[in-house]
């Protein structure tokens, strides 16, 4: 297993990067399927309301199996059909 060290900078801006550091597992399994990286990234580009319907859809289905709730770490917010998962 190849461990990586990352190493955040403050002047970053972009917070989707920032927040993905937060997992470091999810960012292995992205580094390590390039092509499942990058078709992901085309879906959110080209159908974005298709690719938020399907976390919303995630995040209802973890919320259910009592997977997605709130923490020390994350507030977990259920407005009728939506689900917000926020850090801090």
């Amino acid at each position: 297993m190849l461990i990586r060290t990352v190493k955040i900078y403050p002047t970053m801006r972009d917070v989707s990067v920032l927040a993905l550091c937060h997992y470091p597992k999810v960012l292995t399994m992205m580094s390590e399927n390039l092509n499942w990286t990058a078709r992901l990234g085309d879906a959110f580009t080209n159908q974005e309301e298709d690719a938020m319907d399907t976390v919303q859809e995630l995040r209802t289905r973890a919320h259910a199996a009592g997977n997605l709730t709130t923490t020390n770490e994350q507030t977990v917010i259920v407005e009728e059909r939506i689900i917000i998962s926020a850090m801090g």
